[in-house]
């Protein structure tokens, strides 16, 4: 970046490469490993691919358009209710729905990532990705 962001978090200023991001879901997938090198211990990548919501919470993570039958874990979205989502979707799948490009699903009783890299605000709910979300699930 050539200048630093006006704010960083994961979606409004951190830059990265679709390489990096695949290598991330990788090493989640490999319960925290990447090319033999421990990153985060099987501990750590538990917790993070595990929806851990109060019931509070998940009330009113429930009333997000669009994210019927997930939880939010201590990362990212994971899939509780297949049965419940708007498309096709895989139990304990997890991911990120990236507001603002990037969007990845991790479905690991199926050792498949999906990764999908644009322009465009709301990336992860956009009726594109979840169509080619769809097609590529429905091979699964």
């Amino acid at each position: 970046m050539e200048k630093s962001p006006a704010f960083e978090s994961g979606g409004a200023g951190l830059a990265s490469t679709l390489d990096d991001y695949m290598k991330f879901a990788q090493m989640l997938m490999q319960g925290g490993s990447l090319n033999g090198v421990r990153v985060l211990s099987e501990k750590t990548t538990k917790y993070f691919t595990s929806p851990e919501l109060m019931p509070v919470s998940q009330k009113v993570f429930s009333e997000w358009v669009g994210l019927d039958g997930y939880s939010y874990g201590n990362l990212m979205r994971v899939c509780k209710n297949p049965a419940q989502c708007g498309y096709l979707a895989m139990q304990d799948e997890y991911g990120w729905d990236g507001w603002l490009g990037v969007y990845f699903a991790n479905l690991p009783n199926e050792k498949t990532t999906i990764l999908m890299g644009m322009q465009k605000v709301d990336a992860g709910t956009f009726s594109m990705t979840r169509k080619i979300r769809n097609r590529i699930v429905s091979k699964l």
